[in-house]
């Protein structure tokens, strides 16, 4: 939309230029080069007048969206701070569980699945306002960060499934559940890794 509204008052800006300079060959030719009359004069205000009023009333015409934009990038801005203190306490957690998982070889991850569980469900948060609100960041941002946020709540589930599953004493593949994990925590870094960046370049760029 915006790449139209920019084409379209370009187009219109070139054929105003040309209009102008067309008027002013033809004022020029009809008088030899001499000295413009009153009645030249009438027609260069009125032909300045009309380009003018075109202009301003572009100006006025996208003023509204100006103003929405702006208002818009202030609120990112705004959020982005929440995502730069909570996104990064969310990936150490989950890179701490990778550790647990390189070190536990020998250990049942029934066990484990429990206590990961509950470090998923109190986790930082994010709400879908907050996501509304950063959608003007580059690189699909918002986007990213909504898919982690679901990915963490689905994997939280998985966990507590197979805690569950080990309770009471039901088998479940150790081997596939500890790849699992691995594949899913290190998709899920990416994508909140992703987002976070994008959330503090706008906060470098501010500063």
């Amino acid at each position: 939309m915006r790449f139209v509204e920019r084409a379209v008052i370009t187009l219109f800006s070139v054929i105003a230029l040309a209009a102008l300079v067309q008027l002013s060959i033809h004022v020029f030719d009809a008088n030899g080069w001499k000295p413009m009359t009153p009645g030249d004069w009438g027609v260069w205000v009125g032909a300045i007048g009309t380009v003018l009023a075109f202009f301003g009333t572009i100006w006025l015409a996208t003023e509204d969206r100006r103003r929405r934009r702006d208002a818009e990038f202030s609120l990112a801005m705004i959020t982005s701070a929440k995502f730069i203190r909570a996104v990064p306490e969310v990936i150490e957690l989950l890179e701490e569980m990778l550790d647990v998982l390189a070190d536990s070889e020998d250990v049942n991850l029934g066990y484990l699945c429990s206590s990961f569980a509950d470090t998923l469900e109190n986790r930082p948060r994010w709400t879908r306002e907050d996501l509304i609100a950063i959608i003007p960041l580059p690189n699909r941002a918002a986007e990213k960060l909504s898919l982690a946020d679901v990915d963490l709540d689905g994997l939280a589930k998985y966990l507590a499934a197979h805690a569950d599953k080990h309770l009471l004493k039901q088998h479940f593949d150790q081997a596939q559940l500890d790849d699992e994990l691995r594949s899913s925590i290190a998709i899920l870094i990416e994508y909140l890794h992703s987002g976070y960046m994008e959330c503090l370049e706008l906060a470098e760029w501010l500063n």
